[in-house]
């Protein structure tokens, strides 16, 4: 049966279709080149998408055309209102590398701890089914596989949520 409907659905279905949130099959045989210009299953594509960074990315573009023609030359004049001290920036700079590390570390440390919850959640999962299986004796072993199928798809569908 499994065969089957492998074949019919493919590898990452269950009803017919592709199931979202599967993971991304990595190719290692493939060129370091190919890898790094590949840009599905990557955040470049949500990026694309949004108004808010073609918002920004034109703003950029504008400050960067008009000071290269000459309408911003008042930028390198230490007097002018435009003027920007790069000492100044250095230390915005460093105070945002400090504060993107902390937040990095944050989420990581949530990651792990998200990581450890499932594997006990799995852990559970398997020691109910090996108790059931062994508590019950043979002449419930079709409740046990039902109950066991049932706890299955509760913890699929929890981490489906």
């Amino acid at each position: 049966l499994r065969s089957r409907s492998h074949r019919r659905y493919g590898r990452h279905s269950c009803f017919g279709g592709p199931l979202v949130g599967m993971p991304f099959e990595y190719d290692a045989s493939a060129s370091y080149l190919w890898t790094a210009l590949q840009f599905t299953h990557t955040v470049v594509p949500s990026v694309l998408i949004r108004p808010t960074f073609w918002l920004f990315f034109a703003l950029h573009m504008g400050v960067f055309t008009a000071f290269h023609m000459g309408y911003l030359g008042a930028a390198l004049d230490q007097t002018s209102m435009l003027y920007i001290d790069w000492r100044i920036i250095s230390v915005i700079t460093s105070m945002t590398t400090f504060f993107e590390v902390f937040y990095t570390n944050n989420v990581f440390s949530r990651y792990l701890r998200l990581y450890q919850w499932t594997r006990q959640i799995i852990g559970s999962l398997s020691n109910f089914a090996f108790d059931m299986r062994v508590h019950a004796g043979e002449s419930h072993q079709p409740m046990v596989r039902l109950a066991t199928r049932f706890l299955l798809v509760s913890v699929f569908l929890f981490f489906y949520e």
